[in-house]
Protein backbone atom coordinates (compact mmCIF):
# COMPACT_ATOMS: atom_id res chain seq x y z
CA UNK A 1 0.00 0.00 0.00
CA UNK A 2 0.88 3.22 -0.71
CA UNK A 3 -0.11 7.09 0.91
CA UNK A 4 0.88 10.31 0.21
CA UNK A 5 0.50 13.08 2.41
CA UNK A 6 1.15 17.10 1.92
CA UNK A 7 2.21 19.20 4.19
CA UNK A 8 2.55 23.53 3.94
CA UNK A 9 4.99 25.88 5.28
CA UNK A 10 2.94 28.76 5.90
CA UNK A 11 3.83 31.85 7.87
CA UNK A 12 4.10 35.65 7.71
CA UNK A 13 6.65 37.32 5.33
CA UNK A 14 10.30 36.88 6.85
CA UNK A 15 9.37 34.49 9.40
CA UNK A 16 11.83 31.65 8.09
CA UNK A 17 9.92 29.69 5.63
CA UNK A 18 12.71 28.94 3.31
CA UNK A 19 14.98 29.18 5.48
CA UNK A 20 13.94 26.12 6.93
CA UNK A 21 13.01 24.29 3.69
CA UNK A 22 17.10 25.12 2.82
CA UNK A 23 18.20 23.65 5.70
CA UNK A 24 16.42 20.42 4.91
CA UNK A 25 17.14 20.42 1.60
CA UNK A 26 21.06 20.39 2.09
CA UNK A 27 20.83 18.35 5.03
CA UNK A 28 18.58 15.58 4.72
CA UNK A 29 21.08 14.08 2.44
CA UNK A 30 22.82 12.09 5.39
CA UNK A 31 26.11 10.17 6.17
CA UNK A 32 25.91 6.51 5.83
CA UNK A 33 26.50 6.20 9.69
CA UNK A 34 23.66 8.45 10.36
CA UNK A 35 20.92 6.18 11.75
CA UNK A 36 18.50 8.74 10.17
CA UNK A 37 19.70 7.27 6.87
CA UNK A 38 16.62 5.70 5.62
CA UNK A 39 14.55 7.84 7.16
CA UNK A 40 14.23 10.58 4.01
CA UNK A 41 14.97 10.41 0.10
CA UNK A 42 14.48 13.90 -1.21
CA UNK A 43 14.27 15.62 -4.55
CA UNK A 44 16.22 19.25 -4.64
CA UNK A 45 14.13 22.30 -3.60
CA UNK A 46 12.57 24.21 -6.46
CA UNK A 47 9.92 26.16 -7.65
CA UNK A 48 6.69 24.91 -8.60
CA UNK A 49 4.27 26.72 -10.57
CA UNK A 50 0.20 25.83 -9.84
CA UNK A 51 -2.11 26.44 -13.38
CA UNK A 52 -1.99 30.64 -12.97
CA UNK A 53 0.25 32.86 -13.50
CA UNK A 54 0.80 34.09 -9.78
CA UNK A 55 0.75 30.38 -8.44
CA UNK A 56 4.41 29.37 -7.13
CA UNK A 57 5.91 28.08 -4.34
CA UNK A 58 8.99 26.44 -3.19
CA UNK A 59 8.54 22.40 -3.19
CA UNK A 60 10.06 19.70 -2.28
CA UNK A 61 9.21 15.75 -2.79
CA UNK A 62 10.61 13.48 -0.11
CA UNK A 63 9.79 9.80 0.26
CA UNK A 64 9.76 9.05 3.88
CA UNK A 65 9.52 5.50 3.84
CA UNK A 66 7.51 3.15 5.33
CA UNK A 67 4.84 4.36 8.22
CA UNK A 68 2.96 1.39 9.50
CA UNK A 69 3.81 -0.71 6.46
CA UNK A 70 2.61 1.54 4.16
CA UNK A 71 4.74 2.96 1.45
CA UNK A 72 4.51 7.22 2.01
CA UNK A 73 5.45 10.31 0.23
CA UNK A 74 5.63 13.21 1.29
CA UNK A 75 4.93 16.75 -0.82
CA UNK A 76 6.25 20.13 1.08
CA UNK A 77 5.06 23.33 -0.30
CA UNK A 78 6.32 27.07 1.52
CA UNK A 79 3.28 28.90 0.01
CA UNK A 80 3.87 32.72 0.00
CA UNK A 81 2.12 35.01 2.56
CA UNK A 82 -0.60 36.19 0.16
CA UNK A 83 -3.01 33.66 -0.70
CA UNK A 84 -4.55 32.94 -4.08
CA UNK A 85 -6.94 30.56 -5.07
CA UNK A 86 -4.61 27.73 -5.73
CA UNK A 87 -2.55 27.83 -2.38
CA UNK A 88 -5.54 28.58 -0.33
CA UNK A 89 -7.08 24.86 -1.93
CA UNK A 90 -3.54 23.39 -1.17
CA UNK A 91 -3.58 24.48 2.42
CA UNK A 92 -7.55 23.10 2.79
CA UNK A 93 -6.02 19.49 1.37
CA UNK A 94 -2.94 19.34 3.77
CA UNK A 95 -2.62 16.82 6.30
CA UNK A 96 -0.59 18.82 8.21
CA UNK A 97 0.77 22.70 8.30
CA UNK A 98 3.80 24.19 9.53
CA UNK A 99 3.22 27.65 11.03
CA UNK A 100 6.54 29.51 11.52
CA UNK A 101 6.24 32.27 13.56
CA UNK A 102 8.82 34.95 13.94
CA UNK A 103 9.17 35.90 17.31
CA UNK A 104 10.34 39.30 17.37
CA UNK A 105 7.85 41.84 19.00
CA UNK A 106 7.24 44.32 16.40
CA UNK A 107 6.51 41.19 13.56
CA UNK A 108 3.37 39.63 15.63
CA UNK A 109 0.84 41.81 14.13
CA UNK A 110 1.88 40.34 10.84
CA UNK A 111 2.35 36.79 12.44
CA UNK A 112 -1.47 37.11 13.69
CA UNK A 113 -2.59 38.14 9.93
CA UNK A 114 -0.73 34.94 8.68
CA UNK A 115 -2.64 32.30 11.72
CA UNK A 116 -6.23 34.16 10.73
CA UNK A 117 -5.36 33.03 7.00
CA UNK A 118 -4.88 29.81 7.67
CA UNK A 119 -7.72 29.87 9.80
CA UNK A 120 -9.98 31.80 7.25
CA UNK A 121 -9.17 28.59 4.75
CA UNK A 122 -10.48 25.75 6.65
CA UNK A 123 -13.50 26.46 9.20
CA UNK A 124 -14.50 23.46 9.05
CA UNK A 125 -11.36 21.09 9.55
CA UNK A 126 -8.94 20.88 12.39
CA UNK A 127 -5.72 20.47 10.22
CA UNK A 128 -3.47 19.48 12.57
CA UNK A 129 -0.99 22.56 12.74
CA UNK A 130 3.00 22.35 14.13
CA UNK A 131 4.63 25.78 15.84
CA UNK A 132 7.44 26.79 15.46
CA UNK A 133 8.92 29.77 17.10
CA UNK A 134 11.56 31.08 15.19
CA UNK A 135 14.45 33.42 15.20
CA UNK A 136 14.56 33.20 19.31
CA UNK A 137 18.61 33.92 19.73
CA UNK A 138 16.70 38.10 18.83
CA UNK A 139 17.29 40.30 21.31
CA UNK A 140 13.49 41.35 21.17
CA UNK A 141 12.37 37.93 20.87
CA UNK A 142 9.21 37.51 23.15
CA UNK A 143 9.41 34.82 25.83
CA UNK A 144 8.65 31.85 24.68
CA UNK A 145 4.83 31.32 27.38
CA UNK A 146 3.57 34.96 25.70
CA UNK A 147 3.85 33.21 21.72
CA UNK A 148 2.26 29.70 23.32
CA UNK A 149 -0.42 31.52 24.94
CA UNK A 150 -0.61 33.92 21.18
CA UNK A 151 -0.75 31.04 18.97
CA UNK A 152 -2.82 27.85 20.73
CA UNK A 153 -5.12 26.36 19.12
CA UNK A 154 -7.37 23.21 19.32
CA UNK A 155 -5.60 21.59 16.84
CA UNK A 156 -1.84 22.47 17.92
CA UNK A 157 0.33 19.29 17.71
CA UNK A 158 3.10 20.75 19.40
CA UNK A 159 5.67 23.51 19.30
CA UNK A 160 9.45 24.34 18.75
CA UNK A 161 11.77 26.92 19.47
CA UNK A 162 14.09 27.53 16.60
CA UNK A 163 16.69 29.50 15.18
CA UNK A 164 16.21 28.09 11.25
CA UNK A 165 19.09 29.89 9.32
CA UNK A 166 21.87 27.89 12.13
CA UNK A 167 19.47 25.23 11.70
CA UNK A 168 18.83 24.75 15.48
CA UNK A 169 15.39 23.08 16.10
CA UNK A 170 14.32 22.79 11.93
CA UNK A 171 15.17 18.58 12.64
CA UNK A 172 13.04 18.37 15.23
CA UNK A 173 10.33 20.73 14.14
CA UNK A 174 10.12 17.75 10.88
CA UNK A 175 10.58 15.03 13.45
CA UNK A 176 7.04 16.37 14.91
CA UNK A 177 5.47 16.63 11.50
CA UNK A 178 6.87 13.11 10.16
CA UNK A 179 4.83 12.06 13.66
CA UNK A 180 1.85 13.95 13.53
CA UNK A 181 1.80 11.76 9.54
CA UNK A 182 2.02 8.86 11.50
CA UNK A 183 -0.71 9.55 13.83
CA UNK A 184 -3.01 9.91 10.80
CA UNK A 185 -2.13 6.75 9.13
CA UNK A 186 -2.47 4.92 12.24
CA UNK A 187 -5.92 6.23 12.71
CA UNK A 188 -6.94 5.87 8.80
CA UNK A 189 -5.53 2.25 8.63
CA UNK A 190 -7.67 1.50 12.66
CA UNK A 191 -10.29 3.38 10.53
CA UNK A 192 -10.23 0.76 7.65
CA UNK A 193 -9.97 -2.38 9.94
CA UNK A 194 -12.93 -1.14 11.56
CA UNK A 195 -15.10 -1.29 8.87
CA UNK A 196 -13.66 -4.51 7.36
Amino acid sequence: MTSSKLLIVYGARGSGKTANLQYLNTNLLLNDGDPHRDLVRYTNLTTKSGPGANDAAEHMHLSIGKVDEMVTTLDVYALPFELNDWSKQLIRTCDVICFIVDSAGDRQPANKEAFRNVQDCCPDRLIPIVVQFNKRDLTDALPLEVLKAEYDSPNSWSVREAVAFEGLGVFSTFLDILRVLKSSLVSWNNSCYKQI
